[in-house]
């Protein structure tokens, strides 16, 4: 076996973490370790390059923000869109919530640029080394190359479904759309470069007349499409996310169906939650079954809430939303859990769900907060009253109070008292002409109100943002 050179850096000291791999998922642990204070390695191999432009939840920048580097988007050349207008199940609609569109391996190229300016060290090899066999004995090697898993095999697939790639000169109208026939669906998303078509077959190859229908129904020319390639579209998950000093991030860890537009939000999530779990490993062995548990917790909440949200979208007939009660008081546990703060892991108080559930914080708002108000049945327009007192403003308010009846946190709890109209045209949106289209469902790794970064036991466990929702 070639050692990489990679172990001889300026230092003369050998790398505390290496990390196979050269795309979004490892340059962000390489960034996060940096910042950390860990010295980083990465081992890239030659692949096959596959374009494409993914949809992230504009809300998912954020990430870059804990990760110390708020314009890699911009410089990635990413566009802000409106949310994707969709049909499926017959039913028209638009995701209310605004998107970006960026080419995934310009994104993956300035990440890696930005993870060599902080120190982290690049060596191209031809072959991976099994992890045993890399020298200088790491804290740490980080399986962070995608769906190849290379260190973390076996994996658990469920379901094979393969997404085919084509690409159209760019136009004007750039938000991204979704349709869906009894066999196939199909997504278009546009940018600056190229606008993009992906159909994905429930099984089977792709047909000329898939093809032709997916094109004309989503508003493109058949004969302007040049295929691209195809991709894996089914979920997939390693079997062990962590095993010894092994961990596993980004798609090597879960491998996100491509219709819940959420993959490059793990990458980034679960790339900042490994560098805890390194970091934590690196400065408190004592710490170190506590940390394994906080990364597993986090790659199995995903788990659930990614095939939960796929559950809802294959219902024909989904539920109705339910109304939103007057009176509502605290319908979660707090518990002992693993938690993140200021980049260790260590036991904390946080809130578990009806569902089983850990969450903590929903965007920058700590839950703890929310359960002390609500501990005794409260109205709910003075809970948001008691929440504009703690900094939020009134759309957040009611945004976060809503989130938190559709997710478990609060709960009915009685019929609606009287209240002054002036008071209910001042707390309920539901006066006037004011909307808002704010959810706190989320990234898994947040920020407190005090201003310093921290993740929960898992992402915040409202509905992902994907393309339908």
């Amino acid at each position: 076996m070639r050692v990489p050179y990679l172990i001889v850096l300026a230092d003369s000291r050998a790398p505390d973490v290496v990390i196979a791999g050269g795309g979004i998922a490892a340059a962000a642990t390489a960034i996060r370790l940096r910042a950390l204070g860990l010295r980083v390695g990465l081992l890239v191999r030659p692949t096959a390059p596959v374009h494409g432009v993914e949809a992230i939840p504009r809300r998912a920048l954020d990430l870059f923000d804990v990760l110390g580097e708020p314009d890699v988007a911009t410089e990635a050349a990413a566009v802000d869109v409106d949310g994707p207008a969709h049909v499926w199940h017959g039913a028209a609609g638009r995701v209310p919530a605004p998107f970006v569109h960026v080419d995934r391996l310009a994104l993956a190229a300035v990440l890696l640029s930005r993870a060599v300016m902080r120190g982290a060290t690049v060596e191209r090899v031809r072959r991976l080394p099994r992890p045993e066999d890399i020298p200088g004995n790491p804290v740490g090697v980080v399986d962070a190359t995608g769906r190849a898993a290379a260190w973390s095999r076996p994996v658990v697939g469920r379901g094979g479904p393969v997404a085919w790639l084509f690409r159209a000169p760019p136009e004007d109208d750039m938000a991204g759309r979704v349709v869906r026939a009894d066999d196939w669906w199909a997504y278009r998303l546009g940018h600056t470069a190229a606008t993009w078509l992906g159909v994905v077959p429930a099984s089977g190859p792709l047909t000329p007349a898939m093809f032709d229908t997916a094109a004309e129904r989503l508003g493109l020319s058949p004969a302007s499409l040049v295929a691209q390639g195809r991709r894996p579209a089914g979920v997939q998950r390693a079997a062990e996310v962590v095993s010894g000093r092994r961990i596993a991030v980004g798609d090597a860890a879960l491998a996100h169906d491509p219709i819940a537009g959420q993959g490059i939000r793990f990458a980034l999530g679960s790339a900042i939650a490994a560098a805890t779990t390194l970091v934590t490993w690196a400065g408190d062995p004592t710490r170190r079954d506590i940390a394994t548990r906080y990364y597993r917790d986090l790659v199995a909440a995903e788990d659930r809430r990614h095939l939960a949200t796929l559950g809802r979208l294959a219902e024909a007939d989904p539920p109705e939303p339910g109304r939103v009660p007057a009176i509502v008081k605290i319908g979660a546990t707090v518990v002992e859990v693993p938690l993140s703060v200021d980049g260790h892991v260590a036991l904390g108080p946080a809130l578990r769900l009806p569902d089983g559930t850990v969450t903590r914080w929903a965007g920058t708002f700590d839950l703890l907060h929310l359960a002390r108000i609500t501990t005794e049945p409260t109205p709910r327009l003075l809970v948001v009253a008691q929440l504009l007192a703690l900094g939020l403003d009134p759309p957040a308010a009611r945004a976060l109070v809503g989130w938190a009846v559709g997710n478990g946190v609060v709960v009915d709890a009685g019929p609606a008292p009287a209240l002054a109209a002036g008071v209910v045209c001042e707390l309920d949106d539901r006066c006037g002409s004011s909307t808002h289209k704010e959810r706190f469902a989320g990234s898994g790794v947040v920020g407190a109100p005090d201003g310093k970064r921290r993740s929960g036991a898992g992402s915040p466990s409202g509905r992902q943002s994907g393309f339908l929702h």
